[in-house]
């Protein structure tokens, strides 16, 4: 028996994404890595591009982080530079650092005050609890 047996598969990100919020303790804390759903700023907020490239070459992107209602939004950057281009429907390893309380009264939504970063970008495959890292951002 081959430890591939074990691994659930899933088509795309959005679908992983879903069975986190269904199936998984996707509870936020402090330096507790999440899966997140990279969402396409152009969609949802009207941007030109669907990621936004910052002088220092990282990336801030729009997050839907897994819970149980569905998840809610947020604004993230990737830890480095280096790594591939994102774009909405892929699948990342978000990091939350803190709560920021002036940030959360900007909006309604639910969450938005979650401060984090993107540490890598996930395959759509859980394997013992955990879903497989594919690259990692770096300096």
């Amino acid at each position: 028996m081959s430890d591939q047996s074990t691994d659930l598969t899933f088509t795309d990100g959005a679908s992983a994404f879903e069975y986190s919020c269904q199936c998984l303790d996707c509870t936020v804390e402090p330096k507790k890595p999440l899966p997140a759903l990279v969402l396409d700023a152009r969609e949802h907020f009207g941007q030109t591009t669907p990621t936004k490239i910052n002088d220092d070459n990282t990336q801030t992107v729009v997050l839907r982080i897994p819970s149980p209602d569905g998840g809610f939004v947020v604004l993230a950057r990737t830890a480095g530079p280096k790594g591939p281009a994102l774009s909405g429907g892929e699948l990342v390893a978000w990091m939350p650092l803190l709560y920021n309380e002036t940030l959360a009264k900007e909006t309604d939504e639910a969450g938005f005050g979650w401060v984090g970063v993107i540490m890598g970008t996930l395959k759509p495959v859980l394997r013992e609890g955990g879903w497989l890292g594919d690259i990692r951002y770096g300096e």
